[in-house]
């Protein structure tokens, strides 16, 4: 059964170098139906030129010719493309010329007369060879090309937590990072919040920071840079034995719930938060030592609208809390209550509390706002740990008897909870 010419071969060039003309035009005839494109010459010169001009993929030449020989093109031809694939065709009995055709890198020789089937054989062998090596660098392109087209970064590391390969979106944002180009995923890792405490807490264990990682998949990471903010949802996935990591940014989308969330619990006039950040406040309260709620009233407020009327009144409310949030810490959460009272909630103890809310009262009353002049405040303070709503709640009911024994008391003052007992 002859064997049959490879789908290969249609893809490959092919020089062919035969003195010999009688050889060379049957050979020639032959091998014009199997290759793509099919060069002949008829001694070492030519064929050298030849290849000089369209560098063909596989060359075919008879070792014996008169000008150059085989061997003295082959050597010439390996300085200018080393891949070249060669093969020879010899008499038998030139075991001297097989030696240098070894020696110089030959893919294999055929003993004249030249057997069809013996030629198909070494052609289709080297023709798929280079056939399937050219496809595999080409997908590798393709692959590459698509890497780097991804807007997103993406970054592979190897299980010693070393960046092995990163596309140009991860580049870019290393450059307009201003980080060290020889540690970049170093110095980009140290601002991404959650990696940065993983990393920091594994130290040089990198394997077990890369499992850490694995755990963060689909989670979302601040990333803060010099004056901004940048939020991306991780992809992180174990390939063989490196781990793909994909930051997906959605810092317009974040930046837009953010948005959305502050105006849900964000009271419309004074822009201090409303009750709706409750839930929120009583989650981060349940980790402090001790949390001090101040709850308070603007004195005879009902008078204020009732005389200057409401907008005037509004004016009132936002000047106080601009002055009261100007005041307080970045922590602490000012709430309005309800009309024109006020909850103050923060992590700290009694005596700074009491201190607070007293430096508040005397900003308030020392200040007038136009056109009602003077304005005062009334204040109840109580003090204890949370570990359930119910305890938070308590806690406002006690503030709330405070700030009412305040009242009772001739307003514009301070009163801690536990004074507001014995005086209810």
């Amino acid at each position: 059964m002859k064997i049959r010419p490879s789908e290969s071969l249609k893809e490959i060039s092919l020089l062919y170098v035969e003195d010999d003309e009688d050889i060379r035009e049957v050979l020639a005839g032959m091998l014009k139906r199997y290759v793509g494109r099919l060069y002949v010459a008829e001694n070492g010169e030519e064929g050298l030129e030849i290849f000089k001009k369209v560098h063909p993929d596989i060359v075919l030449s008879d070792v014996r010719m008169p000008k150059m020989d085989g061997i003295a093109m082959a050597e010439a031809i390996k300085k200018i493309a080393p891949d070249t694939a060669l093969i020879f065709t010899t008499a038998f009995g030139d075991s001297e010329y097989l030696q240098k055709a070894i020696d110089i890198g030959a893919q294999g020789y055929l003993i004249k007369p030249i057997e069809r089937d013996k030629l198909i054989e070494k052609l289709n062998f080297i023709g798929d060879a280079i056939v399937n090596a050219r496809r595999k660098e080409s997908y590798l392109k393709l692959i590459h090309t698509l890497f780097n087209a991804q807007k997103d970064m993406v970054l592979l590391l190897d299980r010693r937590g070393r960046l092995h390969l990163c596309n140009d979106a991860f580049q870019r944002f290393c450059h307009a990072q201003g980080c060290d180009q020889s540690k970049e995923f170093e110095s980009i890792m140290a601002r991404f919040d959650r990696l940065a405490e993983i990393w920091n807490e594994k130290g040089d264990n990198r394997l077990e920071a890369l499992e850490a990682m694995e755990k963060l998949d689909g989670r979302i990471v601040e990333y803060k840079g010099a004056g901004e903010r940048r939020f991306f949802r991780l992809h992180v996935e174990r390939i063989d034995s490196f781990i793909l990591v994909e930051f997906v940014e959605v810092t317009d989308i974040k930046l837009e719930s953010e948005s959305l969330e502050r105006e849900n619990v964000t009271d419309e006039l004074t822009g201090v938060y409303n009750r709706k950040i409750l839930d929120r406040v009583i989650e981060q309260m349940r980790h402090a030592k001790e949390v001090c709620l101040i709850m308070s009233d603007v004195d005879h407020f009902k008078q204020i609208n009732d005389r200057f009327g409401h907008l005037v009144g509004d004016k009132v409310l936002k000047t106080l809390t601009r002055r009261i949030v100007s005041r307080i810490r970045h922590d602490d959460y000012m709430i309005r209550w309800g009309g024109e009272e006020f909850l103050i909630v923060m992590s700290t103890d009694e005596e700074h509390a009491m201190k607070i809310a007293e430096a508040l009262r005397q900003i308030v009353a020392k200040h007038p706002i136009e056109p009602v002049g003077e304005v005062t405040m009334s204040f109840g303070v109580c003090c204890g740990a949370i570990e359930s709503e119910k305890d938070f709640h308590d806690l406002i009911q006690k503030a709330d008897e405070a700030l009412y024994a305040a009242k009772k008391a001739g307003r514009n003052r301070v009163v801690n909870c536990r004074e507001s007992k014995r005086s209810l």
